[in-house]
Parts: C-alpha cells; sequence; structure tokens
C-alpha cells in the first residue's frame, strides 16, 4: 500500500530546533521537515551563513512519501560577535621543548661563567692537539705548536677537560630550548608578518622566564575554498640571542 503524505509542503522548523551545543566552540543545529527536493534545495552550503553564523554542514534525510528532514549546523564561538570580518575566533597556546646536538666546545661550562672557561688560547690548543699525530703525546695532552718542530706544549686543565670526553668520541652534548606557539582560527584570510624578529616579553603567559623569543614562524592555511583560516606563529625561546642581529617586532 502506497504511502499519502499530508500536510504542509512547505519547510517548517521543528520544536526543538534549533539545538545548542557548548564544547570547544558552540554549535546550533537547526532541524526542517518539508518535501525532500525543497529540503535539498534550500540546504545552505558550508561557509555560507545561517542565522547570522558560518554553516559547518547541511544534511538532508529522506523519508517515505517525498517528504524529507534538513539539518542545519552552525558553529559559533566567543569571537564571533565582533563586527569585523577577518575577526579572530579562537587560539590554541602550545608550550614545546626541542632538543638539538650542539658543538660540545659550545658547551656552557666552556663559556663566560662556567666551570672550565676556554680562552681563545685554549681554543687554538685544541685544534692543534687533535692534528697531533704522535698518538703517545696526544694521550698526555700534548701538541705541536707547529707540526714541522719537536717542541711539545700542553693543554691547560680546562682545555684537558674538553680534549678527555673528546677522546672518548663525545663531540656533542643536548640542549633544549622552548617554543611557544599560538594557533589563531579566523574568518577571513588574517595578515601574516615578517620573521626573524624578536620580543623580550613572553608570547603568552604560561611561556618559562628567562629567555629572548624570536618568530621563526608566522603562517596562514585555510582548507578548501569555503574552510576557516588557521594563522600558526611560533617563537623560539634564546638565553642569550645576541638582539644586535635581529630587529625588535
Amino acid at each position: 500500500m502506497s504511502v499519502i503524505w499530508k500536510g504542509s509542503r512547505e519547510l517548517s522548523e521543528q520544536f526543538d530546533s534549533p539545538e545548542v551545543i557548548f564544547g570547544d566552540t558552540t554549535q546550533k543545529v537547526y532541524r526542517f521537515e518539508g518535501p525532500h527536493e525543497l529540503c535539498l534545495s534550500s540546504a545552505p552550503r558550508k561557509g555560507m551563513r545561517y542565522g547570522g553564523f558560518p554553516v559547518v554542514q547541511s544534511r538532508v534525510r529522506k523519508w517515505e512519501a517525498g517528504k524529507g528532514e534538513l539539518e542545519v549546523t552552525t558553529e559559533t564561538s566567543d569571537f564571533q560577535a565582533s563586527s569585523s570580518a577577518g575577526s579572530r575566533r579562537s587560539e590554541i597556546y602550545e608550550i614545546d621543548w626541542v632538543t638539538v646536538e650542539k658543538p660540545l666546545i659550545s658547551h656552557p661550562i666552556y663559556e663566560a661563567g662556567g666551570d672550565q672557561v676556554l680562552t681563545v688560547y685554549d681554543r687554538l690548543a685544541i685544534e692543534n692537539w687533535k692534528l697531533e699525530e704522535n698518538a703517545t703525546k696526544r694521550s698526555e695532552y700534548k701538541f705541536r705548536p707547529i707540526l714541522s718542530v719537536d717542541v711539545y706544549l700542553t693543554l691547560t686543565t680546562a682545555a684537558q677537560h674538553y680534549a678527555e670526553r673528546y677522546s672518548k668520541g663525545i663531540d656533542s652534548y643536548q640542549f633544549s630550548y622552548p617554543v611557544a606557539r599560538i594557533s589563531s582560527l579566523y574568518d577571513t584570510e588574517p595578515s601574516t608578518l615578517p620573521c626573524n624578529v624578536y620580543r623580550a616579553s613572553k608570547p603568552f603567559g604560561g611561556c618559562p622566564s628567562g629567555y629572548t623569543w624570536l618568530k621563526s614562524v608566522d603562517r596562514a592555511t585555510r582548507s578548501g575554498t569555503n574552510g576557516r583560516w588557521v594563522r600558526n606563529v611560533e617563537y623560539q625561546g634564546f638565553a642569550d640571542l645576541d638582539t644586535d642581529l635581529y630587529a625588535s617586532e
């Protein structure tokens, strides 16, 4: 037996519409019933606006007798009330510690203020010691300042501290520095700015103290033709950044 649809041929919003969902953002879900073909033709596409807010998705279900249901999901946020077309909608903050290898001779213990400070003479002597061909003399931390002569000098105590580790195959050490990341969601394409500029203040409150922050990334991306824009900004933290080499942000 065929099913006959009796009722309005217009779209009618349901009694439970809109449904409000609170999460990282606030969503509103609108539900309508009416002719299936009208549901299809009336469904707003992603990126369009409905009720003043961007549409995340539209879903159409087909029922018996040519009837259908249209479900429209929009998404809002605390930033949505801004009148600016490029208004920022939300932000994600992240602190990461990145580990890299640095030459052993650059370790803070060998720099000014360290326990085994290497002078300019020490550093030159170490390079000559590395070239010493006499294995016995080399093991005694002795070297010829000029390879063609037979006069040997001895590394200083600080230089021997380095040479002992170098002889064991230790020529680098692990070093970690903080990276601060800010990801912002925008309705329209945001402006990006040049990198390699520094700031003395923290990019945001959760960043560790005692660092100067050099911006290394400022990138804007969008997924699809109607998606939102995401701006990613990164700062690297340096304990001893030479600010003469960079401009202030």
